[in-house]
């Protein structure tokens, strides 16, 4: 599984585009605050993952992640599934040394078979 989260509103870079014409490098016209912006409002992580029906828990595995340090790592997911709604809610920490709860819900797409 893939997954990618990007805030909203995504950030611009004043320079308009950023990389050369190939795409495949970043060229240095980007202020060092536009890339840390950019940067930190989009995630994405690439997952095989187990489901114990029995406990309502989700285990990614993390195969690749944009953050390298998660490679690796296993995170358990309690979820909920309801009708076309999947619920994954779980503890995180905040910068100040807190909990929060975090809640990431999907729906169920409709089928582009006809």
């Amino acid at each position: 599984m893939f997954v990618q989260f990007l805030g909203d509103p995504h950030p611009r870079f004043a320079a308009g585009n950023i990389f050369s014409a190939s795409g495949r490098v970043l060229l240095p016209v980007a202020a060092d605050n536009e890339v840390r912006k950019a940067y930190s409002g989009y995630y994405a992580y690439f997952v095989t993952y187990n489901i114990d029906e029995s406990k309502r828990v989700v285990t990614h595995h993390v195969a690749s992640s944009l953050r390298p340090q998660e490679i690796g790592l296993n995170y358990e997911r309690p979820y909920e599934l309801t009708g076309d709604r999947l619920v994954l809610r779980y503890p995180v920490s905040d910068d100040s040394g807190g909990t929060n709860t975090r809640v990431i819900v999907w729906r169920r797409a409709e089928s582009l078979r006809r």
